[in-house]
């Protein structure tokens, strides 16, 4: 009897079944999370390299040029280059000044080998005058000293964070400047440049240039787009007529209009050409060279309006002296390029395009 109660309660008896093994997620979880913030102190550092380690970006003759050491040069570009995007800007043109194209390169791309040659020429013409035994001046270490103050006076605290220049600094670099600016005269006067020659050979009757002052009112479309009538353009007309004849007496004609007065329709207009000049007004041009010193026409009908000329000099030299120094400076520059090409080839010039193509002008410095 006991036998048998012991084999029904054997029988009986649940089995226990095998304990399945649970996974350990939070040991799961920390070794992720150990692998994910390594990853981030990784990639930390690496960004952290490649903003705070010094970027080289060319060496000459072995002499490395970081970009911290062109940031003179850069804010030169940006500041020229700033001032034409702006403009655009207000024009309204919706594309970046810096990424338009000509002939298939953008201005960034353009400026930036700009601005690498000029580093590279001006470290190479620094390192030629010294060598030939060029010291800088008093006078151009005060020079540098007094326009280094003025620069960082009309520098904004955010442009000075961005340059990092200091008084000091910068004076440095404006001394080393103007010795190679010195450096680059003397080589341009060695060159055999025949001035007298040149001027010669520019034709003073072609340059010959007449310097003119003008009323003037326009008979184009109104504001709202619509074409004047008959009867407001002899009303302009006769405006123009009556400020014509209160000018008569006055030397400069540039003062006798009010720009301010909000009905004022007469306007005053600079008009100095040379006969093949194609920028103004084909009639205006035509009676102008009609005229004596001192004449003032009678009312001229333009193309967009009316015009009462003065004569001011009808046979002004001032555009062929430009042109006669244009000239000169013209083959000074072309004698300085084959100077300057002839003493780049005794350097080892290297430029690091790796990093120099993640350079991007605009806003480094400015």
């Amino acid at each position: 009897m006991n036998s048998t109660k012991k084999v029904l309660k054997g029988d009986t008896a649940a089995k226990k079944k095998p304990q399945k093994k649970q996974k350990d997620y939070g040991k799961t979880m920390k070794i992720w999370a150990g692998i994910l913030g390594a990853f981030i102190v990784v990639v930390s550092a690496v960004i952290a390299w490649e903003n705070l380690h010094p970027k080289l970006i060319l060496t000459v003759n072995g002499e490395k040029t970081y970009l911290e050491d062109m940031t003179y040069q850069i804010m030169l570009a940006e500041q020229t280059h700033n001032s034409i995007a702006s403009l655009y800007q207000q024009m309204g043109y919706a594309e970046s000044y810096w990424d338009m194209e000509q002939d298939g390169t953008t201005t960034q791309a353009t400026v930036k080998q700009q601005v690498a040659e000029s580093e590279v020429q001006q470290q190479i013409l620094y390192a030629e005058a010294v060598k030939n035994g060029y010291e800088a001046t008093t006078e151009e270490k005060e020079q540098a000293a007094s326009s280094a103050k003025d620069m960082l006076a009309n520098m904004s605290d955010g442009q000075k964070k961005k340059t990092g220049f200091t008084e000091s600094g910068l004076t440095e670099i404006l001394t080393q400047y103007a010795l190679t600016q010195r450096y680059r005269q003397d080589l341009i006067d060695s060159f055999d440049i025949n001035d007298e020659e040149i001027r010669a050979g520019v034709d003073k009757e072609q340059y010959k240039e007449y310097k003119t002052q003008c009323l003037f009112v326009s008979t184009g479309a109104k504001e709202d787009g619509t074409a004047l009538t008959d009867a407001e353009k002899a009303e302009r007309k006769a405006a123009l007529v009556k400020e014509a004849e209160a000018a008569k007496s006055a030397e400069d004609w540039s003062k006798v209009i009010d720009s301010e007065a909000k009905d004022q329709v007469v306007s005053y207009q600079a008009v100095d050409f040379i006969k093949e000049d194609t920028n103004y007004d084909a009639k205006v041009m035509e009676k102008a060279m009609t005229m004596e010193n001192g004449e003032i026409s009678d009312v001229v009908e333009g193309e967009d309006g009316y015009y009462v000329i003065k004569m001011v000099n009808n046979n002004s030299n001032e555009r062929y002296e430009k042109q006669v120094s244009d000239s000169i400076t013209e083959a000074e520059n072309q004698k300085f390029n084959e100077k300057y090409l002839s003493i780049y080839e005794t350097y080892d010039v290297k430029i690091n395009q790796k990093e120099w193509d993640k350079v991007k002008l605009g806003s480094m410095t400015m």
